[in-house]
This record gives C-alpha cells, structure tokens and sequence, in this order.
C-alpha cells in the first residue's frame, strides 16, 4: 500500500481508493449593539437565517451552530488566542 501525491491510499487490490477529507473548524465572532431584549431575539433570527443560507449553499459544511450571550466590555478580542471547551 502506497499514497500518491493526491493523498489518495492505494494498494493492489480492486478496491477503490479512499480519498482523505481535510477537517476544518471556523470560528466567527461578531459584535452587536442592540437596545432591548426583542431586537436581540431579531438579529439571533437574522444570523440564524444568514447561516442557514450559507449552508444551502456549501454542501461541504457538515454542522453549524449559534449561541448568543450578553458580553461586556467594548474590547475587541483575538479569536486566534481564544481557548474553547469541549465537553
């Protein structure tokens, strides 16, 4: 068994070869301003929507999410020095 230069694993077999998927995780952040808790609940269904839409569109998205939360503070953060759980 051998791997070419597309990555594909082949051997002698008449097995078809298997072609390996990069998996790939993208964080997006967004900041938003809103002055009460229904306009809130407006752009969480605006977002919701835009995501939605985007996976319509990109059959190689396998699993989206959205969470909401109050922040505090007006700085803005690095994703790149972010730290995520996963429990």
């Amino acid at each position: 068994m051998w791997t070419n230069k597309l990555f594909v694993e082949v051997d002698n077999t008449d097995v078809k070869p298997k072609e390996y998927q990069m998996q790939l995780r993208a964080i997006m952040l967004v900041d938003l301003e809103v002055d009460n808790y229904q306009e809130a609940a407006t752009m969480e269904a605006k977002l919701q929507e835009a995501l939605d839409t985007l996976v319509s569109l990109h059959k190689n998205i396998s699993y989206t999410a959205i969470n909401l939360a109050e922040r505090r503070g007006s700085a803005k953060p690095d994703i790149n020095k972010m730290k995520f759980r996963q429990n």
